[in-house]
């Protein structure tokens, strides 16, 4: 009896020490608990038995496996501001951004006789794909292609596929849904390049790709900034070579691009059977139809910086060199919340209603329209932001709640009339005005 009873004790301990094993190998929570927050550093002095320990712990620190197919790629490839899909005035979704590139250098395809320099290279293809279907969302290549880039440099340069070696180029990207269903989570864009005869060997990789994610925030909502129309937008987003879109801002030492959904609005009025934009020649800023019109807040804010005591500029003259502090001209810069700014520019000498500090309510006034700053005519200069300042920061897009959408135009004629119109006449609402629209608030 005392034999039988010493091996069932026997083996209710082996159970039980067989279960605890198991339990304890099936709960990798309880054995992760047990990782200190940080690897634990050894003196050249520890004892063996500290060793010992924290070679035990060595398991929660492991790095992340290695990428065999890894390849040393002849560009540096990278996007300044994660895109953000804005509803427009065409009906799509645009993502409107831009795509860096440099040339890097890069191993020959064949081991050359004598070392070489890397070789200049072209551009020949980008192709962009989302959320991994092998359907490419867009493919740039050709004319398609060089009407888009440029080099990363002050103000807007000749479009260019080629670079030399350690020198950057841009693309300016606007990719375009249907419906925000159709927008992927994440882009792959595909560079391919080969070498510019004459200048160095073939690169044994001529591909280069770069996914970035998609920021699926909603966009800022606002109000009008002026009253009734129609009002021309003559410099806006989001496909068109225009100083908003396609320059830069080098500050301090960091890379800008504050503008990217500016927009430039010039007031409009039926003279005859032409809509023009000045009265005369135009010679006088007095003679601009836009001139003194009343600026609104788009919404709810306090006041962030306001400049004041800049003259009106002649037509077609501006202060050279640019200046930031000044190039607004009279300003205003309201913050609405959660790190979005808007910006009001040029706005008339001594118009300006309210002060750093100051509380404002939608479709308050806060000041005149002008031609101050970096302006060569009277207009509002509007844009959003992330940051209080005109040139140290990023574009957001934005829509307004509520306008109508008169039309679209070509340009401008001699006679300052507005050439080219296309009536279309609908209200549309939470839409983002493209280039050359005709609009007007209720």
């Amino acid at each position: 009896m005392e034999s039988r009873t010493l091996r069932l004790l026997v083996l209710f301990v082996l159970i039980g020490f067989h279960w605890s094993t198991v339990a304890e190998s099936a709960d990798p929570a309880g054995a992760q608990s047990a990782c200190p927050s940080r690897p634990v550093v050894l003196s050249t002095g520890a004892d063996p038995d500290t060793r010992q320990a924290a070679a035990s712990l060595a398991r929660c620190f492991l790095p992340p496996t290695f990428d065999d197919a890894a390849q040393l790629t002849p560009l540096l490839l990278s996007v300044t501001h994660a895109p953000q899909p804005v509803r427009s005035t065409d009906g799509r979704f645009h993502l409107a951004y831009e795509l860096q590139l440099l040339n890097f250098g890069s191993f020959a395809a064949n081991r050359p006789v004598a070392p070489t320099p890397p070789a200049a290279l072209e551009v020949t293809e980008i192709a962009l794909f989302g959320d991994g279907d092998p359907s490419p969302l867009l493919i740039l290549a050709g004319d398609s292609l060089a009407e888009r880039m440029q080099l990363v440099r002050l103000g807007i340069s000749p479009p260019t596929v080629n670079f030399q070696p350690g020198q950057s180029g841009i693309v300016f990207l606007d990719v375009t849904f249907p419906d925000r269903r159709s927008i992927p989570k994440r882009i792959i864009h595909r560079v391919k390049v080969k070498a510019i005869a004459g200048t160095g060997d073939q690169p044994a990789i001529d591909q280069t790709d770069l996914e970035v994610a998609v920021d699926q925030r909603p966009v800022v909502v606002i109000g009008p900034f002026l009253r009734g129309g129609p009002w021309a937008n003559f410099n806006g987003c989001c496909d068109f070579a225009t100083p908003h879109r396609r320059v830069g801002r080098a500050v301090n030492g960091r890379e800008f691009w504050p503008e990217r959904f500016a927009i430039d609005v010039v007031k409009a009025v039926v003279v005859g059977n032409q809509l023009k934009i000045f009265r005369g020649d135009g010679s006088r800023v007095e003679n601009w139809f836009s001139t003194g019109e009343d600026i609104l807040a788009v919404a709810d804010g306090v006041v962030t910086r306001v400049v004041t005591g800049q003259p009106n500029n002649d037509i077609d003259d501006s202060p050279f060199p640019p200046v930031i502090s000044t190039a607004g001209g009279n300003e205003v810069l309201v913050h609405l919340g959660d790190g979005i700014f808007t910006m009001y520019g040029h706005l008339l000498p001594g118009t300006v209603s309210v002060a750093v500090g100051d509380r404002v309510r939608r479709g308050d006034v806060l000041g005149k329209l002008g031609n101050t700053g970096q302006s060569t005519a009277p207009h509002l200069h509007f844009q959003v932001m992330d940051d209080n300042s005109i040139a140290a920061s990023q574009g957001l897009p934005w829509v307004f709640d509520s306008f109508v959408l008169i039309g679209t135009f070509d340009g401008l004629d001699a006679d300052g009339a507005i050439t080219g119109i296309i009536p279309v006449n609908s209200r549309r609402h939470g839409e983002l005005p493209l280039q050359q629209t005709l609009i007007r608030f209720p």
